[in-house]
Order: structure tokens, then C-alpha cells, then sequence
């Protein structure tokens, strides 16, 4: 019913009605959202669904604004969905009078219409949140126009919530159009004070209750306008509040913030921190998320910290610490759901909503920021603290005390690095950590070891150091799991660490995995899972005895964590578990694949319905770990068990999204291709597989990459499998790639062309009648074969043609053509013997250079690893935060800006110009794209110098017109010279050979008996 026409604007009368039940309407604005969702635009281009004709969305288009605002309120979200997905396919192009009907819904003086015109707004902001400024014009004079009747919303008085809930929406436009980037018509210094005066009046309205339900309070529209304030505030002080944060175009305005709105956003939020403190007012959890937040940004910038300075430890003691104590609200979640509390605790997004975070945070940046002011201080206080509620005390407050050891973690990382404070550590460790880890208390045990994991890189002791780990890995099997949990993760630095600890915990081995086994089944945490990963790279073969079961529990794992919903919230960590479950079983096969493949067979039939799980239910989020498993499991044989794998990764590239994996498909292909070869020539039910699965990754994608990894499969295929390809795969793949190659216009990427070369090359060289049949049965509009085409194409491009396997790969196929013999080829070829000739010879004047780069890329692998390390250290400092993490020792500023040097400046701007992602070059297109054997790189099967030889040796002899005509390329003294060279090249290579027969003969064999003369005559 749904294609019918009409129908789209059946429900969007329907939703406007007011006659109707309101459950009618309801049901048609959802029906209608997912109509405009799904059907609206193609989701893919390969996916069989209908779109809306044009005709009906040029309705909907027309009369979607006025359908939100005449909507019930409650409905209006569901078609603003609707909207958003609109705007997302076409907005500006198919919108003209969008804006007149936004304007007159915001001029309205009906509060439905206004809350509905608000909400398109907001969609339309969303659009642009990422764009740059140069796509945002379209989205700047939308603002321009609007927002001054959005600023008159939020200079309403807040005096019910339907004014409060239009203000709610008019600061989340606001924060949604100034995310990234800020548009011109609100980078400037008016609207900055109009908007912020009003934001600064509005974050100080009193918050009422409603009811008495607290977890309904976060709900109200106050407290939504005072937590979408503090998200702005946060934010803006981020871009402005510390001069070498701030973009170049936007440095005015940032002087203006900081002169004018910095001090006062800053005290804005201490007076709602202070009521908050004092229990005289109500704050969400998220906004005191925000505001707290928004202190630690402060505590950097010199224009802030001096109002801030006089307050800062009197925050830190009376808001900060309380928060990071162990709470009553943290207790009943220890207690009712420790499921809950593991999850919340290792939740991702925490550190962007929990107010535990963002004070935590506050202590960091005040500890490493102003350290000589506050550092002293806050150990002072938390030193009080251990000492005041160490076990024993009359008065010790466990809840405290968790707090002071949360401290002590919190300030780690500086500690670590000041000597002063360096050497007093492990007497610290040893007087107050040690000891709590027999607290009564489970959650006091847990931060006592979570604290030991802070400093685990501390430079302890080998003695000292054993004994924490004693002490971990007694907690192992802690009554607790949480604490079993944090034992493991710190458990593992000092295997990594400490030899003397790695070796010591090898006997405990069986009983770390069955431990981190039965964690990982009762709590789902991915971080088990790495270092469950981790244990296996370190440890290596001793883990086999344990390895076939690792590998049955990890399966079990994945099976369970796999099925949650990753849109959930809730289970969005099963992913990441499940993910890591995987990433540990690669690790652990990769052990037998790699030292003992003869006893691989039980790990693959542990290990295949994962993959098949993942491949066939079209599992996208593991898709690149279950294709890098197969690919461990087949990078040196391929076993019965296997098989299923490949039906597997063909129905893979049968869905839409599975394709777009290819390039990760490639390598397990490969492996197939390469290792089982005779065997697919034996498989009738796999190897039609095996030949569509190229076609399909060519055709579904445009784009260079995964184009390049498909004609590389291609290429792999004919080149293993040769003559057994049917002739109809050949002519298939040859006519895709002319078709790329020939068609409209050539690609771009000289890259992409080689490969595409590669492909019809190596289709010549196995078949090459059948090719060039093909190929010459095509004629060009200009009347040209495409067999003609294509090797003047080639001619024209041999400057990018580079690298060794695409020249040899060249040099042999036009060999093998030209030794069929003039009277076999073609009569389109005869013309341009000559130049084939030429090319074949350029192809060769390069060959050596290929060489020796070819052989310095492979010479050196630990060179190649201190590359790859430079990259990594260059995307590491790539942020300059990070790299302010990376410099800093001191961790003071006094009372001046985090600023940097002009020497860190420089460097940071040195690496920002770095490009780290690897640049293609002529020689190491492999090296991108992954280093693929094809059998024509045998040297010692195919000598392409020994075979050019031979081909001039037979023409001379055998075909007089074709010799002529190739000898005729050669008259030039350039020519001359690389013939010679070419021949002596081949004696060379033959006495290597010959060298290399006698040695492995065991050396030259002299005579056992030699008739001696009696005499010697030196007359």
C-alpha cells in the first residue's frame, strides 16, 4: 500500500486532522516517518527498493513545514525525523520556500507552531554541524534571517514551560550551528553578546520541581535549558577561552570572548556550582557534568584562573573530592546491580556525562597545570585522608578513603614524572594501598588495586614490584568480581613491565585464563578480551596447552556478545567485546598457523562458525576481524575445514554493505587462491565462487581503492589459476577492465591503470589467442581495434607504469605474444611491431632500478619498523593536547596561559603540514596496498632476460618479418647498448644458476686418480 500514490499525503492528513483519535494519528506519523526513511532516497545503489516518484515529493516537499507546526506536539518529533532526512537528500536545491515558512512559524504567536518550526530548524542544523565553513552559506543565510526572532524566543520571561521548552530548542540550534564551526553570521562580536547575555540570565532561573519523583526532575524544560547553557559554555570556552586554541580566522572574536564573556561564564557557573554545594539548589547530572567541565577548561586560561585561583582548593575539597568519594548512589548500584556498575564504569561515553569524570578532570588539570600552586595541597589533603581513615582508625570512613586513594590515582601521571615525588611513592604504596587490599569493603579493595595499576610503571623496585603483583593475583579470584576484573587489567602491566614478574606468573598461567575466561563470560568486557590477546602475543607457545579450549570459550564469548543491539545503549559494549573476542581468537590460531599448521584443523572447526556468523548474517561491525582470522588461518595451507570460509566470503559480497569490505576480503582470497589452487580445481560447487566474487567487487564501487583490490583479485586468478579459468571469466574480466580503462575517460590514479594493465596482461599471457580475439573484436569509433588501443595506451603510460612486478609482468606477456609468431597475431598488431619493440625496451632500460628498490624495500625490516614508528609518533603528537602531554614535565604555568613555545609551536605545525597517511610511490604500490605473489614473480621460472633472448634467437631464424620489424626498434646506439647489456645480464644470471646447481651438488667434484709425472722439466 505504501507505493500506492497518494499515500504519503493520505497520512499527512490524517496527522494534521483534527477530528481523529490521537492513537490514529500516532500510528500515522510513524507510518509516515518510516515511509520518508526508508523510501525516500535509495540506501544503495544495488539494493532492489523503490524510491518516491518525483511528483509525490515535490507534494510533501510543499506541505512538510506546514504538517510538523499543525501537528500535535507530541507528533511533531516523528515527522521531524521525516524532515531531517529530506533536508539530508536535497536541501537547498528542491527547498526554495523553505525559509518564508520558517520565518512565519517563528513569528507565530501559537506555541505548537513555533515548537514545530523549531524543530526543523534543528534539523537543518544538523545537516551542517560537520561542514565547513565554505559549504555553509546556504545554512548562514538561513541564520542570518532567523536569528533574531531565536533571540527574541530566548528573551522571553521563562515563565511556564512551554516558554522554557521553545528556549530549550532555541540554545540546541545554537550549540548544533557552533559545534565545529562557527557561521559567519554568529561569528560575530554582537551576536556573541546578544546570545550570551541572554544564555548567562537564563542559566540562573530557579528550578522548581514538578513532582516528587527525582529521576523525573532531569526531564523538566528548566533543567534541559540549564544543561544545553552549560554544553555552550563548555564548548565556547574550549574554542576561545585560551588564545593558541583559537582559530586564525576567528582571533578577533576570540579576544572579544575572553575580554568580555570568558570571567563571566566562568562565574555563572560558580554560582550554580556554589547553590549545587550547598544543597540550595537542584542540578541534573549532566549539567553539572558541563559546568565542571567548563572549571577545568578554565583553570588553564590566565584570564580565568586568576578569579578562579582564590576558590580553587576550597572547590576541590568541597565539591570535587566529596564527588569522587564513594557515594550512597554508587553504593546501591555495588550492591544491586554489579552488572550495571561494571558497565557504567567502562562505559565510553562516561567521560562526557558523569560528574565523577569531569571533577576528576578538575583535579588532573589543576595538578598538572598549576602544580605549584595546587599539587602541594591536593597530596596535603589526600595525604590527611589516608592517614585519617587507614584501617585501624576509630573514625576511618571507607567512603573516604576510596576517595583519597581516587585521588592518589587521579594524580599518577605527574607524579610519576617529578622526582621529588617519584622516590616517596612505593613507601606510599606500601603504607596506604598495600594494605587496602584486605578492606572489608569490596569497592575500597577495587580502587586499592585500580590504584596499584596507576603506578605500575612507576620505576619500582624488581622486590617491591613482585609483591604488588603477589598481591594482584591474589585478587584474581577476589569474592568480588569487580575487583577480580581491575586485578586482571592491572595484572597485566607488570607482566609487560617487570621480566622477572612474566616469568615468575608463568606457572599461574592455567589459572590467569580459566579466570579471565569466566570474566569475560559473566561480564562482557572488551578490555578482558585484549589482554586475554595480550597474554597470547607474550607468552606464545605456552599457552598451546591451553589454546584449544581459549579458542572454544572465546567462540562461546563472541556467539553471546554478538546477538545484543548495537544501537542499544545499553549493549553498545557487547560490540566492542565482541569485537576484542575475535582480535584474541586471531591471536591465538596465529600461534599454530605460523609454528604448527599439522595440527591447525581442530582451531579452524573451533573458529569457522564464528566467520560464518559474521559473513553470512552480514555482521558489519566484525567484519574486518572475522576477515583477518581467516586470513591467519590460510596464510600457509588451506584445510578441509576451511572451505566453508570461502562460500562464506561469497555470501558476504552478496549483501550491499559487503561489499564495501573487499579490500579487507582480499587478503583471505589470496590465501585461497594461493594455497589451494589445486584443490579449488577439484570444487565445483566453490570455484564458480571464486571467479564471480572479482566481477561483483568490481562492478559495486567506483572509487580507486577497492577498484585496485578487485583487478588485483582478477589478476590473481588468472595468474593461479591460468588455462583452468573458463573462457567466458577471461572475456568477463578483460571487458571490465577495458571498460574502465577505455571507457568515458581513463582513471585518474596512475595506480588503478597499471592494475588494470596487469589484468589484460596477465589474461594474454595465460590465454592469449582468446584474448586477443576478444580484444580484437572490439572496434573503437575512431576505427581502431581495441588490441591496437590498448597497447598504444600502454606505450603512453609506461612513466607510471613502475615497479617490478608491473614491468616484469609487462616485459613477459609481450615476450610470450611476439613467440607465437607473426603468422598468429593479429593483423591489427603488424603495425606497431616496431613500437611494441620500443616499449618492451623502455620496459627494460627500468628493470634494473626496479630491482635494487625492490630489493632495498625487503633488505631492511627493522629500518621499515622505525618508519612506521616515526608515522605512529606523528599521529600520536598529530593533537596539540597530546602534544602538550608529550612535552610537559614540570606540569606548572604559573598564572599565565597554557601556551606553547615557539619551538612547540613549530612543531606542531611541522606535523600538522605531515601528511602520515603513506603517499603511493612509484615503486611501492605494494607496500600500500599489500605485497600479493603472483606465480609470473617466480625469477627462476620466468628469466625475462634469458627469454627476450631466446624470442630474438627463434625470430631470427623462424620469423624473418617479425624479427625485422622488432630489430628495427634497436638501429639506435641507446638501443644497441641495453641489448648488450641485456645479454650480458643473462650470462650472469646464467653462471649464478650454474654457480648455484654446484653448490647444491655438493661443490666441484675433482678426479679420485690423476696419473702424476715422476720428473718435472723447467727447461
Amino acid at each position: 500500500m505504501s507505493a500506492q500514490p497518494g499515500y504519503s499525503q493520505a497520512l499527512l492528513q490524517i496527522i494534521t486532522s483534527h477530528e481523529l483519535d490521537e492513537r490514529v494519528k500516532q500510528l500515522a506519523s510513524v507510518m509516515f516517518k518510516q515511509l520518508i526513511l526508508k523510501h525516500w532516497v535509495a540506501l544503495s545503489a544495488y539494493r532492489d527498493v523503490w524510491v518516491l516518484p518525483d511528483s509525490e515529493k515535490q507534494i510533501i516537499r510543499d506541505h512538510i513545514i506546514n504538517g510538523i507546526v499543525n501537528a500535535d506536539v507530541k507528533l511533531q518529533p516523528q515527522l521531524a525525523l521525516a524532515f531531517q532526512r529530506m533536508i539530508d537528500a536535497q536541501f537547498p536545491e528542491h527547498f526554495n520556500e523553505l525559509l518564508g515558512h520558517l520565518s512565519n512559524g517563528l513569528a507565530s504567536s501559537e506555541y505548537g507552531v513555533r515548537h514545530g518550526t523549531l524543530l526543523a530548524i534543528h534539523a537543518i542544523s544538523k545537516r551542517y554541524t560537520a561542514k565547513r565553513p565554505s559549504a555553509q552559506d546556504d545554512f548562514n543565510s538561513i541564520m542570518a534571517t532567523l536569528q533574531p526572532a531565536l533571540l527574541a524566543i530566548l528573551q522571553l520571561q521563562p515563565e511556564n514551560d512551554q516558554v522554557l521548552t521553545l528556549q530549550h530548542y532555541a540554545i540546541k540550534i545554537y550549540y548544533r550551528s557552533t559545534l565545529l564551526y562557527m557561521p559567519a553570521c554568529l561569528s560575530t562580536t554582537e551576536s556573541m553578546n546578544a546570545w550570551y547575555s541572554c544564555l548567562l540570565a537564563l542559566l540562573q532561573v530557579p528550578f522548581t520541581p514538578a513532582s516528587d519523583d527525582m529521576d523525573l526532575w532531569p526531564q523538566q524544560p528548566v533543567c534541559k535549558v540549564k544543561k544545553w547553557i552549560a554544553n555552550v559554555l563548555n564548548d565556547n570556552f574550549r574554542r576561545f577561552g585560551i588564545a593558541n586554541n583559537v582559530e586564525e580566522a576567528q582571533k578577533d572574536l576570540g579576544i572579544h570572548y575572553r575580554e568580555h564573556w570568558a570571567r563571566g561564564a566562568l562565574q555563572a557557573a560558580l554560582m550554580q556550582l556554589d547553590g549545587y554545594r550547598k544543597k540550595e539548589l537542584y542540578m541534573s547530572q549532566k549539567t553539572l557534568h558541563h559546568l565542571l567541565a567548563l572549571l577545568a577548561e578554565t583553570i588553564e586560561s590566565k584570564v580565568t584562573w586568576k578569579d578562579l585561583k582564590p576558590h580553587a582548593i576550597e572547590i576541590y575539597s568541597t565539591l570535587c573530592f566529596p564527588l569522587l568519594c564513594h557515594t550512597p548512589e554508587m553504593e546501591q548500584l555495588w550492591e544491586e546491580d554489579p552488572y550495571e556498575y561494571i558497565r557504567q564504569r567502562y562505559d565510553i561515553n562516561r567521560d562526557y556525562i558523569s560528574p565523577i569524570a569531569a571533577a576528576g578532570m578538575c583535579v588532573h588539570t589543576l595538578a598538572r597545570h598549576r602544580a605549584k600552586f595546587a599539587l602541594p595541597k591536593i597530596i596535603g589533603h589526600a595525604y590527611e585522608q589516608l592517614q585519617a581513615n587507614a584501617p585501624g582508625q576509630a573514625a576511618r570512613d571507607p567512603n573516604v578513603q576510596y576517595g583519597a586513594l581516587n585521588v592518589l590515582t587521579l594524580l599518577a601521571p605527574g607524579l610519576i614524572k617529578k622526582k621529588d615525588y617519584r622516590s616517596a611513592l612505593p613507601d606510599v604504596l606500601n603504607q596506604f594501598v598495600l594494605p587496602e587490599l584486605e578492606a572489608q569493603e569490596g569497592f575500597l579493595r577495587m580502587q586499592a588495586v585500580l590504584c596499584l595499576k596507576a603506578y605500575a610503571e612507576t620505576a619500582q623496585s624488581e622486590e617491591f614490584a613482585g609483591r604488588c603483583a603477589e598481591a594482584i593475583l591474589m585478587h584474581l579470584q577476589d569474592a568480588e568480581q569487580r575487583v577480580s576484573l581491575e586485578a586482571c587489567m592491572t595484572l597485566r602491566l607488570y607482566i609487560e613491565g617487570y621480566s622477572s614478574i612474566r616469568d615468575h606468573l608463568r606457572t599461574h598461567l592455567k589459572t590467569i585464563v580459566e579466570i579471565m575466561l569466566q570474566l569475560i563470560k559473566d561480564t562482557d568486557n572488551d578490555d578482558l578480551t585484549d589482554i586475554l590477546g595480550r597474554l597470547i602475543q607474550i607468552y606464545g607457545e605456552h599457552m598451546a596447552p591451553y589454546a584449544l579450549e581459549m579458542s572454544h570459550e572465546l567462540v562461546n564469548a563472541f556467539m553471546r556478545l554478538s546477538s545484543g543491539d548495537a544501537d542499544n545503549e545499553l549493549e553498545s559494549h557487547k560490540t566492542f567485546a565482541a569485537a576484542s573476542a575475535v582480535e584474541a581468537l586471531r591471536e591465538l590460531v596465529s600461534l599454530y598457523a605460523e609454528n604448527a599448521p599439522e595440527n591447525q584443523e581442530p582451531f579452524d572447526a573451533a573458529v569457522v562458525p564464528v566467520i560464518q556468523s559474521v559473513l553470512e548474517g552480514n555482521k558489519e561491525d566484525f567484519m574486518e576481524e572475522a576477515l583477518s582470522l581467516v586470513a591467519t588461518l590460510t596464510q600457509t595451507r588451506v584445510t578441509d575445514t576451511m572451505f566453508p570460509a570461502l562460500g562464506a566470503m561469497h555470501k558476504c559480497l552478496a549483501f550491499d554493505q559487503g561489499s564495501d569490505f573487499f579490500q579487507e576480503l582480499l587478503p583471505p582470497l589470496y590465501n585461497f587462491i594461493k594455497n589451494a589452487s589445486e584443490r579449488l580445481l577439484h570444487e565445483p560447487d566453490y570455484l564458480p565462487l571464486i571467479f564471480e566474487m572479482g566481477r561483483i567487487g568490481f562492478e559495486r564501487h567506483d572509487d580507486a581503492d577497492t577498484q585496485w583490490h578487485a583487478a588485483k583479485y582478477m589478476e590473481l586468478v588468472l595468474g593461479y589459476l591460468g588455462e583452468h579459468v573458463p573462457e567466458a571469466v577471461v572475456q568477463q574480466y578483460v571487458g571490465l577492465v577495458a571498460t574502465r580503462l577505455f571507457g568515458q575517460e581513463m582513471p585518474e590514479e596512475p595506480y588503478l591503470v597499471n592494475i588494470c594493465f596487469n589484468v589484460i596482461l596477465t589474461a594474454l599471457f595465460h590465454r592469449p589467442a582468446l584474448v586477443l580475439s576478444t580484444l580484437d573484436s572490439i572496434v573503437r569509433a575512431d576505427g581502431r581495434s581495441l588490441t591496437t588501443t590498448f597497447f598504444a595506451t600502454m606505450s603512453s603510460e609506461l612513466e607510471h607504469y613502475r615497479g617490478l612486478h608491473n614491468r616484469r609482468v609487462g616485459i613477459l606477456t609481450i615476450v610470450r605474444l611476439l613467440h607465437l609468431g607473426s603468422s598468429n597475431l593479429p593483423a591489427s598488431l603488424q603495425p606497431i611491431y616496431t613500437q611494441i619493440m620500443t616499449m618492451l625496451l623502455k620496459l627494460f632500460s627500468a628493470l634494473p632500478e626496479a630491482y635494487r628498490a625492490h630489493a632495498e624495500e625487503y633488505a631492511d625490516d627493522e629500518e621499515e619498523g622505525d618508519e612506521e614508528a616515526l608515522t605512529n609518533f606523528a599521529h600520536s603528537l598529530s593533537n596539540p593536547i597530546d602534544l602538550l602531554d608529550h612535552l610537559e614535565e614540570d606540569g606548572d604555568c604559573g598564572d599565565e596561559d597554557v601556551d606553547l613555545s615557539a619551538e612547540e609551536l613549530k612543531l606542531i605545525q611541522s606535523l600538522a603540514q605531515y601528511d602520515t597517511s603513506e603517499q603511493l610511490s612509484d615503486e611501492t604500490d605494494a607496500a600500500y596496498f599489500g605485497d600479493y605473489v603472483t606465480p609470473l614473480d617466480d625469477q627462476e621460472e620466468y628469466d625475462e632476460y634469458k627469454l627476450l633472448l631466446g624470442l630474438l634467437e627463434h625470430t631470427a631464424t623462424q620469423d624473418q618479418p617479425l624479427h625485422g620489424a622488432l630489430m628495427a626498434a634497436c638501429q639506435n646506439e641507446e638501443a644497441q647498448t641495453l641489448l648488450a647489456n641485456i645479454q650480458e645480464e643473462a650470462r650472469r644470471r646464467d653462471q649464478v644458476r650454474e654457480s648455484k646447481q654446484l653448490k647444491e651438488s655438493g661443490g666441484y667434484q675433482f678426479p679420485t686418480q690423476v696419473n702424476l709425472p715422476n720428473t718435472f722439466s723447467f727447461n
